[in-house]
């Protein structure tokens, strides 16, 4: 079977259109994506996951933003924003980049539901043992004196 769609057709549908982002996931008009379940332990994981997956291959955020051709902040937003609901795009690019499931990374993000739950509760798992406990280097705590110092004014 086939069918064709007359050119005219085709530019009428982008007009009505207008400036509204295409996107999976989002009806026209709306903002945000809908969340299913209660993502804000699967976000965090997600940010975890990504954060040490990224330092494992030594990239910087820009670096792995660049190479995956998704936008800086994005990237950021994933890593230190627990509330940050990614784009269905980014995801799909992180997923062929680290070679894991996208399907999975979707439910992390709490734009899918799943059937299987015990990875959910893995990636908490996982996410709350990852961080290490160790001295702050040097630059680190120069860093965090400044901003103290910073912080402390009035």
């Amino acid at each position: 079977m086939s069918f064709t769609i007359p050119r005219d057709w085709c530019i009428a549908a982008a007009a009505r259109e207008g400036d509204h982002p295409i996107g999976a996931g989002l009806s026209t008009g709306d903002t945000e994506p809908a969340m299913i379940g209660h993502p804000e332990e699967g976000l965090l994981a997600l940010g975890t996951f990504v954060h040490l997956m990224r330092r494992n291959r030594s990239l910087s955020i820009e670096a792995l933003a660049t190479t995956i051709d998704v936008d800086t902040g994005e990237i950021f937003s994933i890593e230190k924003d627990p509330n940050h609901v990614p784009e269905v795009r980014t995801l799909y690019e992180l997923s062929q980049f680290f070679g894991v499931s996208q399907t999975k990374l979707m439910g992390l993000s709490g734009l899918t539901a799943t059937k299987q739950e015990h990875y959910l509760d893995e990636a908490v798992r996982y996410a709350a043992n990852s961080e290490p406990i160790k001295k702050l280097n040097t630059i680190e705590q120069q860093a965090l004196d400044g901003l103290v110092a910073t912080l402390s004014e009035d």
